[in-house]
């Protein structure tokens, strides 16, 4: 920081200052100006110039006096000289030789007069410098401080615009996120209402994994002629499609990378009552009971049974002793 000895130097160093804090944060330059203007010129110098002004002036007045004494009294003395050299009998050369005395005492006065004038106005001006320097160094002082100060605001103003920006723009994000995730979930359930995926391309959806939804959909809806597929497909019309927002893009797995299919239950309870030609029974899946008939005519027959979206062939080996209505086991 520039050093002041003077009130031009503070003002050069008001300016500097000035530019430093408006280029860190907007509005400091003239909120510094502004102060350091008002700090600067608050009298203080005016004061210490019109004390030095009345010192020179007092100083001059006093070794002016002196020196019309000096001047006055040389002429008296010039004038007195020949009455006294008269009174003494000194004539001739004798009477030069004074007059030229005279006239080198005069002078004598008047350098002394001078060279006093000089020493004080000198010695006066060097106590009003040395005044004006220790006040340019405390307004400097002040002038550092507030700089300081408003430094150290500048940069917390910055920091603070700076988190009120990151917490705008994280809100916004947020919102935005919102709002593509009811948007995703309209388009959703659109789509599993109508079959046609092919609105979800805007979602991040590849063509492959539209058509196997597309696939996936139509197979529902034709393979439930049973009524199982078809209240199943429809019970779960708004859910087991997922999408990950905060990366932009769909889930993906080894079948499916958008459809999280929810298993059937792996132990399946089965009762059943043989005719004797036709046995009837009972299989329960969960909560569903999805009754079935087949033939015991043979030791060993092939059956197909729907679970949800996949169908498999199932081998069910039947152990028939006759009819009279009693219980058979089963095992698949």
């Amino acid at each position: 920081m520039a050093t002041a000895n003077n009130y031009e130097d503070l003002l050069k160093l008001v300016n500097t200052n000035a530019s430093a804090l408006g280029g860190m944060y907007k509005g400091f330059d003239t909120t510094y100006n502004n102060y350091a203007n008002q700090l600067v010129n608050n009298g203080s110098f005016q004061a210490i110039e019109n004390a030095r002004q009345n010192m020179t002036d007092s100083t001059n007045r006093q070794y002016n006096n002196a020196a019309k004494n000096y001047y006055t009294q040389y002429r008296i003395n010039q004038n007195k000289l020949p009455e006294q050299l008269s009174n003494l009998g000194v004539t001739g050369g004798a009477s030069e030789t004074a007059q030229l005395g005279l006239m080198n005492n005069y002078s004598t006065n008047m350098y002394n007069n001078e060279q006093g004038r000089a020493n004080a106005l000198n010695t006066g001006n060097i106590q009003y410098d040395q005044m004006v320097a220790e006040n340019s160094a405390n307004i400097a002082n002040q002038l550092a401080s507030t700089y300081l100060s408003m430094a150290q605001q500048a940069r917390e103003n910055q920091m603070a615009d700076a988190e009120v920006k990151r917490l705008a723009e994280q809100e916004a994000y947020e919102r935005k996120q919102a709002e593509d995730a009811k948007a995703y979930e309209r388009a959703l359930q659109r789509a599993q209402s109508s079959g046609d995926f092919s609105a979800m391309k805007a979602f991040g959806w590849t063509a492959a994994e539209i058509k196997k939804a597309n696939a996936l959909y139509a197979g529902n809806s034709s393979g439930g002629s049973s009524g199982k597929s078809k209240s199943r497909s429809k019970g779960r019309k708004s859910s087991g499609y997922r999408y990950n927002y905060s990366k932009g893009k769909t889930n993906t797995s080894s079948e499916f990378p958008d459809v999280d299919e929810k298993e059937e239950p792996k132990t399946k309870a089965k009762t059943f009552t043989p005719n004797t030609t036709t046995a009837k029974y009972k299989e329960t899946y969960g909560k569903t009971t999805v009754k079935k008939t087949y033939k015991p005519s043979a030791t060993t027959s092939k059956y197909k049974e729907t679970y949800g979206k996949t169908s498999s062939k199932k081998t069910t080996t039947k152990t028939v002793k006759g009819g009279g209505g009693k219980n058979k086991r089963m095992t698949k």
